[in-house]
Formats: structure tokens, C-alpha cells, sequence
């Protein structure tokens, strides 16, 4: 996922940290769900309590640049 937020840009991973599931945005939620299990991360790729039982890593974040409009990412 790729998330600006006025100037800064940041990148998460969109694999899911428990069953490798791609992530879905819900706009209306603001968060990254996992369709497998129900797990959701915050725009930070942390776990939101409550939505799954046990912990998970967070999400991964990959370096990120702009240059000249274009969005370069390093995995």
C-alpha cells in the first residue's frame, strides 16, 4: 500500500503477517483487513486489539522516494 499523508509518502507491505492474505483497504475504517481472518493494521501497519486473538507482527514498511513525481520503492 502506498499512504501520503500531505508531503510524506510511506509504504507497507499488503501481505498479511499471520496467513500471507493480501490486505484489503476499508476507506470507511481507515485500516488494512485481512479477508482470511479477520486481523486488521492501522495506517502504520500496527494490529488493531480486539479484531484478532494473539499478536502479529506488524506489517512491513519498504523505503520510499519521490522524484520528480515519481514514487520509487525499495523492497
Amino acid at each position: 500500500f502506498i499512504l501520503r499523508d500531505r508531503q510524506s509518502v510511506r509504504v507497507l507491505s499488503r501481505i498479511c503477517t499471520h496467513q500471507a492474505c493480501l490486505l484489503q483497504f476499508d476507506s470507511a475504517e481507515r485500516e488494512l483487513v485481512c479477508p482470511c481472518h479477520g486481523a486488521a493494521f492501522d495506517l502504520n501497519g500496527q494490529l488493531i486489539p480486539g479484531y484478532y486473538l494473539g499478536s502479529l507482527p506488524s506489517l512491513p514498511a519498504y523505503d520510499v522516494r519521490i522524484a520528480d513525481g515519481t514514487v520509487y520503492v525499495r523492497a
